[in-house]
Parts: structure tokens; C-alpha cells; sequence
């Protein structure tokens, strides 16, 4: 009798456990320089005049309503038509830009929230952030300012987003837009350098707390992969291996295994707009994982791109080139990576 118990309870157990089922499901992060989304009302607090119906760029309503109706276009495309998770963006004047973005175009169903907060940046140009209310949790969000220690010109703020992908594991999203490089590489690059150890002293603090906090950091950087800002300063490498840098820069398998680039000038390919992330997402046995290759540039749609005419090339289609209205996109190709949450059904 006791044998006979003993082998039912083998079954059961058998049975139970091989039932259990792991369905991984798709989170998608990305990052869009959405190439100056300017209102056309005139903002006395910012350098905003380029952007207006009476400025050379004649930035009319009916201009503006193509822009929005383009990048929602755009943005619907990175996520297999269906828009990614979280995506940052950059170079956005108001809110009410982003509002009109998800709310007044194809965008409006997906139910994106907004998050954005006006930056002291001179042409009012901000660093903002949509997700999907039902595949997000939002927790919290700051904004952190980059104090320069040789500069009072300000520029755009850090974005710091913490949540809950599709109600599982925590992530801590950080999107940037770094400072230009105008008047030189070596010249400006003191300025990245400074906004690097802004980021990197908000990751350490995080780290302090929890060594496998899982952290994405993207945006237009203005700097490449091995750029000192990204390489030395924000410790992201390009090792999988766990080491004294614990930041991976996905990216770097596009820019120099694939050799592409998400914004082109004078025929010279740049991967400004990376995504990094702590190692711990490296780990497939993690309930939240990715793998690196899976890292994108958005490039592959022929209506975002357009003749180069230094090259036989293809460059991304803006909307102006020059002063001149050309009703395109952006001067960037979005960038995304996708990501991975195991959901287990244990078949009771």
C-alpha cells in the first residue's frame, strides 16, 4: 500500500512539473531624436523664432500636423506596427507637442502617458519619455541637472524613469541628449564628459543599493561607443564578460560589426543614439533578459530614408534641409532593443 502511495505521488509531481510552461514575452525599449518638434507659438523664454509661420522655415500649423502624422508613422513602425513599450525622445519644445503626437494621430492607440518636464535648455529643446500605461508601471521619475564646473550656459536634463516591465521585474530607464558638438569635437567634449558623471554617479548610487539592479541608459549622446564620455567615464564597454565595468553598450555590435550608423553628416555614418545596459540583462536565466544582437537601427523602411548627395547613398529623410521644407522625418534613425520577461504558467 505504501508503494502503491509513493508511486502516485511520483505521478502527480511528474505531472505538475511537466506542465510547467515559460512564455517569454516581448518589452521594447527605444530612443527617438525627433528632430525639432516645435510648436508654432512663439515662447518668450526660448530661442523658438526658427520655428515660427513667420521665420525662414515658414513653420505653419499645417507643417506641424505633417510632422506629428510623420513621426507617428515612424514610431508605430519600430514595434512590428505596434509601437514600442517605452521610447525617449529628444528635442521636443512643450508637452503639448508629445500630447498632440499620441493623442491627435495614429499613436492614439496605443493609450502612451507622456512624461516630460521643460528643461532650461537656450532653444527649449527637452529630453521626454511616452510608454504604454498597460505594458508599464511607472513607479517614479526625476529629472537630473547637468551642472557644468567651467560653463553657465545650461543644457537639456537627464531623464530617470523607474517601473515595472509588464508587471514583473523593475528596470531603471535613463534617457539623455548630451551636448552638441559645435564649435569642435575636443572643445565640446569637456561638457559630455561632465553629463557622463552626472549619469554614472545616479547608476553608482543605484548599484550601492542593489549590485543587480536591471538599468537601461539610452539617447542621442553626441559621442560614439569608444568615446571617452561613454567609454571611460560612463564605464559602458563592450565585453560581456562581468568586470569593473558593469555597463554593456549594445551598440557597439552595430557600429563596428555592422558598420551603420543612426544619423549621417556629410557622408560620415555616427551612432550617436546607443542603448546600454547593466550586465545583469545579459543573463538568460534572469525573469528579464535580452540578447545584444537583437539591438536595432531603424533604418530599414524606404519612406524614412532619402538620397545622399555626397554618395550613391541613403541618409535619413529630415524635414528640412536647410530652410528648406523637405516633410520628412528626423536627422536620426530611431534605435531600439528588445527585451524579454519570462511569464510561467504552472498549468494548475
Amino acid at each position: 500500500m505504501k508503494n502503491n502511495l509513493l508511486i502516485l505521488c511520483l505521478i502527480c509531481w511528474h505531472n505538475f512539473f511537466c506542465q510547467t510552461v515559460v512564455k517569454e514575452s516581448p518589452f521594447q525599449v527605444a530612443f527617438y531624436n525627433l528632430e525639432n518638434l516645435f510648436d508654432t507659438v512663439n515662447d518668450p523664454l526660448t530661442d523658438d523664432y526658427e520655428f515660427l509661420p513667420t521665420s525662414q522655415h515658414r513653420w505653419t500649423t499645417e507643417r506641424y500636423t505633417q510632422k506629428i502624422h510623420n513621426l507617428a508613422r515612424s514610431i508605430a513602425s519600430l514595434g512590428n506596427w505596434q509601437g514600442p513599450d517605452v521610447l525617449g525622445v529628444c528635442e521636443v519644445e512643450h508637452k503639448s507637442c508629445l500630447l498632440d503626437l499620441t493623442k491627435k494621430t495614429s499613436l492614439n492607440q496605443f493609450n502612451y502617458e507622456v512624461i516630460h518636464q521643460e528643461s532650461a535648455d537656450k532653444r527649449g529643446i527637452d529630453v521626454a519619455c511616452i510608454y504604454k500605461k498597460d505594458k508599464f508601471e511607472l513607479i517614479n521619475y526625476q529629472y537630473l541637472k547637468i551642472n557644468f564646473s567651467f560653463d553657465t550656459k545650461p543644457t537639456r536634463d537627464i531623464l530617470y524613469v523607474k517601473g515595472k516591465a509588464l508587471g514583473k521585474d523593475t528596470v531603471h530607464i535613463f534617457y539623455s541628449h548630451w551636448p552638441s558638438r559645435m564649435g569642435g569635437v575636443a572643445e565640446s567634449e569637456p561638457k559630455r564628459i561632465e553629463a557622463a558623471n552626472t549619469l554614472k554617479a545616479c547608476i553608482d548610487s543605484i548599484l550601492s543599493t542593489n549590485q543587480l539592479a536591471k538599468i537601461i541608459v539610452s539617447g542621442d549622446f553626441n559621442d560614439g561607443t569608444t568615446s571617452q564620455s561613454i567609454y571611460n567615464h560612463l564605464k559602458a564597454d563592450h565585453s560581456q564578460e562581468v568586470n569593473e565595468k558593469l555597463l554593456f553598450n549594445t551598440s557597439h555590435y552595430l557600429a563596428h560589426t555592422l558598420r551603420k550608423g543612426s544619423h549621417k553628416y556629410q557622408d560620415e555614418w555616427n551612432l550617436f543614439d546607443q542603448i546600454i545596459i547593466s550586465k545583469i540583462l545579459l543573463d538568460t536565466n534572469e525573469t528579464m533578459f535580452c540578447y545584444p544582437k537583437t539591438s536595432k537601427i531603424h533604418d530599414d523602411k524606404t519612406w524614412l530614408n532619402e538620397s545622399d548627395s555626397f554618395s550613391n547613398g541613403q541618409k535619413p529623410k529630415r524635414n528640412f534641409v536647410g530652410t528648406q521644407y523637405n516633410n520628412g522625418y528626423s536627422d536620426h534613425y530611431a534605435v531600439s532593443l528588445t527585451f524579454w520577461l519570462k511569464q510561467f504558467n504552472l498549468g494548475r
